[in-house]
């Protein structure tokens, strides 16, 4: 299970038994956290770039506008409307 972000506000819920049951674990992070260690930041964003470059890791791509319909995307965004990333071209 992996959630990156929270926009909905809705919290993942779940029962530590069964994490225990199976061995499993738990990890998370807060970037801002991150982000104050430059060094740290540094080497996270680097494996983050080369888990994307050998395709261990793939961004959705939920639809992509022209910047004059920024406002629409904007709109999709808070609607929830969309799934993955949303691309605005110049």
């Amino acid at each position: 299970l992996v959630i990156f972000g929270a926009a909905s506000g809705q919290q993942a819920t779940f029962n530590p038994g069964q994490l225990m049951r199976k061995n499993q674990s738990v990890i998370g992070f807060f970037l801002p956290q991150i982000m104050r260690n430059p060094v740290l930041f540094q080497q996270s964003f680097k494996e983050l770039l080369g888990y994307m470059a050998s395709g261990q890791l793939t961004l959705t791509i939920g639809g992509s506008y022209p910047l004059e319909e920024a406002a629409q995307a904007h709109q999709m965004l808070q609607g929830r409307k969309t799934i993955g990333k949303l691309v605005l071209k110049p």
